[in-house]
């Protein structure tokens, strides 16, 4: 059964999850230009606005399902980037490469993880040491040497946050002279290191290639 976009009439795409065509999309896109300016984020009303949906669940069900793109994971309130949903509007709503789209999610996850324990790391043994932070930066026991007192690590897999390391070496200067996550010393760890690396996760797009990259 085709469906016509409830602004012109026009048929809709059958990778088109709203009730408006992809081409008003872009012009709806254009009409929060005013209101978004200061943000890199898409909230629920925005994305309503923007597929003609009248109810943020809509919104929410087809996120899950993976129709629409840019979830940033992670965050109870559902935001989605603003430069993966433009660009997938601009594309029809045909997806990327799909092998690719899975492995930045996968490097997504694994630098949110390796932010959180360096976030524990940190609260517990401060800045400006010069030893290395070891393999508890993969998970394991945190000594806390304030009260005696063990925090867990959360669990990263290597293979993952070695491949990792190759998209982050041009960006992150602290990662410049390191083969291993585990030699990276406390005097290079900081909140401000940590939120960069939040922030890269967020956009979830990583530059270079890395042995795992898939062919695009």
């Amino acid at each position: 059964m085709s469906r016509k976009c409830q602004v012109c009439g026009a048929q809709l795409s059958s990778y088109n999850p709203g009730v408006v065509c992809f081409p008003c999309q872009e012009k709806r896109k254009k009409e929060l230009q005013g209101k978004l300016a200061d943000t890199s984020h898409y909230d629920l009303e925005d994305l309503c606005f923007l597929l003609g949906l009248r109810n943020p669940e809509s919104v929410r069900r087809l996120a899950r399902k993976g129709k629409i793109p840019g979830r940033v994971p992670g965050i109870r309130r559902h935001m989605y980037l603003k430069e993966q949903v433009d660009k997938w509007i601009q594309n029809s709503g045909r997806p990327p490469n799909e092998r690719r789209e899975r492995h930045f999610q996968e490097l997504s996850v694994t630098t949110l993880m390796l932010a959180s324990n360096f976030e524990s790391y940190l609260d517990n043994f401060g800045t400006g040491s010069d030893s290395t932070v070891g393999d508890v930066v993969y998970g394991g026991w945190l000594d806390d040497i304030h009260d005696a007192l063990s925090v867990e690590m959360r669990e990263v897999d290597k293979s993952a946050a070695l491949n990792l390391l190759y998209h982050l070496k041009e960006e992150f200067p602290e990662l410049a002279n390191i083969s291993d996550w585990s030699q990276l010393t406390g005097d290079k760890i900081s909140y401000d290191f940590i939120a960069r690396l939040k922030l890269k996760a967020n956009q979830g797009d990583f530059v270079s290639n890395c042995p795992a990259c898939p062919d695009c």
